[in-house]
């Protein structure tokens, strides 16, 4: 198996794209399990590996996986043992489509390894952690029909234990997520799409892109150790685009010459003035180039519509309420246990419909949530430059200065209305200091956006309002996304 590292994978995936004599191969591991009925993406054959399990079918038609260190007589009393498979896959295995399946494993050693390079296609088209088996020998066998995973090696074997069965990126009580057909088969269709743009595009575009998918990639793979440092990594995500094209120059940003005389009246010579003018250059052009990329490229539809935010977490509830996985779930049982469970999920789908009647017309959103939402709202749409320059200032606070992500923005507060939040990290020094001296107020400068706490006992100062890591999470995929597929199809309509 050739190419061993990202960057060979992704140079030899655009070579296999050119050369369709060539065989590949690759194993990717999801973090969210996919059906993947649609077996067919691109160049490529896609096979969902599914585990059969054995459970138990009991009262209320509940099936569960029998644990090894559990008597199954025990397990089974009241209930009927069956085996079954797990309607989702967490294992994709990639073959070219005119390459014989059956021949897979023996082909294995001389085949070229694409799965680093889709796997950052992927887990940026899914938005969640995907990673490709990249070592020596196969690990699985079988024909296609009955694929099955092998652990022969030490190193598949702890690899397997260890990191994949606890795979967790950014959008962490996502990761037991099962996207809806319908939105799972848009998916598959998008990175289909995608794919072909990529490899037709220039080299420069293939690479930069390519680069900026997988810094969202390893953002996901690292936030389960360091969060600070993947919120840094999909600022780095958007660094890797925003900064290709022309440099701004200094007398851009300092137009009226105010830096300038102040460095001559100061006495430099002119090779220290120089160096100050290109830092502050290089500082300024990168995180408003950083600021310039977001606003220039994010959809209208992020913040409301089919594909906002809000939206989004209610297609993740609708999921898991409406029987959707009862009815998946009941497709690799027996009969009569297949109706059983039919029946169990077109309860929980009339209960669901129940439960989202209810929220429709009885909004219990407190009067004080919705006063802070809409002044979040109107927030962003004013001072969203603020907010972006305040997460770039913290992505160079951590890479310059050792100081992480403010905790605030790495508490997941988007699954309580997707806005973004004050950064105090002293707040419980405040508390300690000013908690008995009565109501403290938040006065904003209606000018540039400033906001500065107020305690009753005079003391003052400037308080951050930044992006929730999940939220920033969605505006980096969605701001990339709707990048490429616009200026790479402009690019192709061009040639």
């Amino acid at each position: 198996m050739r190419g061993f590292t990202w960057e060979d994978s992704v140079t030899q995936l655009r070579e296999a794209y050119l050369d369709k004599k060539q065989k590949t191969i690759g194993l990717l591991i999801s973090e969210i399990a996919l059906r993947w009925k649609e077996s067919k993406f691109a160049d490529f054959t896609i096979i969902p590996l599914h585990r059969p399990l054995t459970g138990v079918i009991g009262p209320g038609v509940i099936v569960s996986e029998i644990s090894p260190q559990i008597d199954p007589e025990k397990v089974v009393r009241g209930g009927k043992r069956i085996s079954y498979q797990e309607p989702y896959s967490s294992l994709l295995v990639i073959t070219a489509q005119s390459e014989n399946v059956d021949d897979f494993v023996n082909e294995w050693m001389n085949s070229i390894n694409i799965g680093p390079a889709i796997s950052s296609l992927m887990s940026f088209i899914m938005r969640c952690a995907v990673v490709a088996y990249n070592e020596f020998g196969p690990p699985i066998s079988g024909k296609e029909t009955s694929l099955q995973l092998i652990f022969t090696g030490r190193d598949w074997s702890n690899i397997w234990e260890t990191t994949f069965r606890r795979l967790e990126g950014l959008r962490e009580r996502a990761a037991s997520y099962h996207p809806p057909s319908q939105l799972e088969l848009e998916m598959i269709k998008t990175m289909a799409h995608t794919y072909g743009l990529l490899m037709n595009a220039k080299d420069e575009d293939y690479y930069s892109i390519m680069a900026a998918m997988r810094l969202y990639q390893l953002s996901h793979l690292v936030a389960r150790e360091d969060q600070s440092l993947a919120y840094a990594l999909l600022v780095a995500a958007i660094d890797s685009l925003s900064c290709r094209g022309k440099s701004k120059k200094f007398r851009e940003i300092d137009k009226e010459g105010i830096i300038a005389d102040a460095l001559e009246k100061a006495g430099l010579d002119q090779s220290i003035q120089t160096a100050v003018k290109n830092l502050i250059t290089q500082g300024v052009g990168l995180g408003e180039s950083f600021s310039r990329f977001i606003i220039n490229n994010l959809p209208n539809t992020f913040w409301e519509g089919d594909y906002s935010l809000s939206r989004e977490l209610d297609m993740i509830s609708e999921q898991h309420f409406s029987g959707q996985y009862l009815r998946d779930l009941a497709e690799s049982l027996p009969e009569p246990e297949r109706t059983e469970m039919l029946k169990q999920a077109e309860e929980q789908q009339k209960q669901y419909e129940i439960a989202k009647s209810r929220r429709a017309t009885n909004d219990q959103m407190p009067a004080r949530d919705k006063e802070r939402r809409e002044f979040m709202l109107n927030y962003l749409s004013r001072f969203f430059d603020r907010v972006l320059k305040n997460t770039y200032d913290s992505r160079s606070d951590l890479f310059h200065r050792g100081k992480g992500f403010p905790k605030k923005v790495l508490d997941r507060e988007f699954l309580n209305g997707g806005l973004p939040v004050l950064a105090e990290d002293d707040m419980w020094e405040f508390m300690e200091k000013h908690g008995n001296h009565g109501k403290v107020d938040y006065a904003m400068n209606e000018k540039n956006g400033i906001i500065t706490r107020i305690c009753a006992c005079g003391n003052k100062k400037q308080v951050k309002m930044m992006l929730e890591i999940g939220v920033f999470e969605k505006i980096v995929h969605d701001s990339i996304l709707n990048y490429l597929v616009n200026t790479l199809s402009q690019s192709s309509e061009e040639i």
